[in-house]
């Protein structure tokens, strides 16, 4: 289905099957589904969750705050995925991260 046909999915939490046929086959797979009502993709500004987990990498932050010369500097070739920043929050330079949650603790 991917991203055309998501507009099918019922909004909150639902099951279902989806039938996949190839092959002189026919499987059937057992699928659970979460399409929020909120926040809608045309409304949404930050991250969202995942199975209980917000991922945010270093250079994809929602708000960069910086004061004179205390700021937030790209590092490329650092860290696992071959990007990482540094900066001097004491200073003052800050980052903002936004996210929805929806698994309750």
């Amino acid at each position: 289905m991917g991203e055309r046909g998501l507009e099918r999915v019922p909004k909150g939490a639902a099951n279902g099957t989806i039938q996949i046929n190839g092959a002189n086959q026919r499987v059937v797979v057992k699928l659970n589904t979460f399409n929020p009502a909120e926040p809608s993709l045309e409304n949404l500004n930050g991250f969202v969750e995942g199975e209980g987990y917000v991922s945010i990498e270093p250079e994809h932050f929602t708000r960069k705050l910086d004061a004179g010369l205390n700021r937030w500097i790209r590092i490329p070739d650092y860290g696992p995925h071959f990007v990482g920043d540094a900066g001097d929050p004491a200073g003052g330079g800050s980052k903002r991260n936004s996210w929805y949650e929806f698994t309750q603790a």
